[in-house]
């Protein structure tokens, strides 16, 4: 009984735990290994480890007018007018971006099957951007000339939540303890 008590103090203390989702941030500056970025190079599956891979997007040195630092990097389509995806390889609660100075585009977020979730149009500098829904999947960002610095997003772990952990151990616990304590009872079959 005391190891029942004891396991349920544990299921208690992981159910009030924070959730399994984590705020990651990119500032483009360097990769994920802390390595400088080069401009002109593509971003492709850069910053994979941190559960995003971008497509048509390259790294550009900033001339000045970048949100911080003035002179850092930030990306953006072939001649500033191609489109970007960002994919995330997990369901993201938030995400947000700062657009450069002379930029202005269209962001479309999209949920897991395709759908469009929520348009943000950008033109104000500095500023930052951010998409007020759950369950985005991928960004594009597309525009007359554009580029985008500082994302950040809430990718949701794939990992049962604190509360399904507690809720699992829990349950095991007491169908051990239940079999530990079963007394065994003699049967005697007769036949007339």
């Amino acid at each position: 009984m005391k190891h029942l008590f004891t396991l349920a103090a544990a299921g208690a203390a992981l159910a009030i735990a924070a959730p399994a989702s984590a705020t990651t941030s990119i500032n483009f500056e360097t990769t994920p290994s802390g390595a400088s970025t080069t401009a002109g190079s593509a971003v492709g599956s850069t910053y994979s480890s941190l559960g995003i891979n971008f497509t048509g997007a390259s790294f550009v040195q900033c001339g000045g007018g970048c949100p911080a630092p003035a002179y850092g990097m930030f990306i953006a389509g072939a001649n500033f007018t191609s489109p970007i995806t960002a994919t995330l390889t997990t369901l993201a609660d938030a995400f947000s971006f700062a657009n450069v100075s002379s930029s202005s585009g269209t962001a479309n977020a999209y949920g897991a099957t395709g759908n469009l979730l929520q348009s943000i149009n950008f033109s104000d500098f500095p500023s930052t951007y951010s998409f007020a829904v759950t369950g985005i999947k991928s960004v594009t960002f597309s525009g007359p000339q554009y580029g985008v610095d500082n994302f950040s997003f809430n990718a949701t772990a794939a990992v049962p939540e604190p509360a399904t952990w507690a809720l699992m151990i829990l349950g095991m616990s007491a169908v051990g303890f239940a079999m530990r304590r079963r007394k065994n009872v003699n049967m005697t079959v007769r036949f007339a």
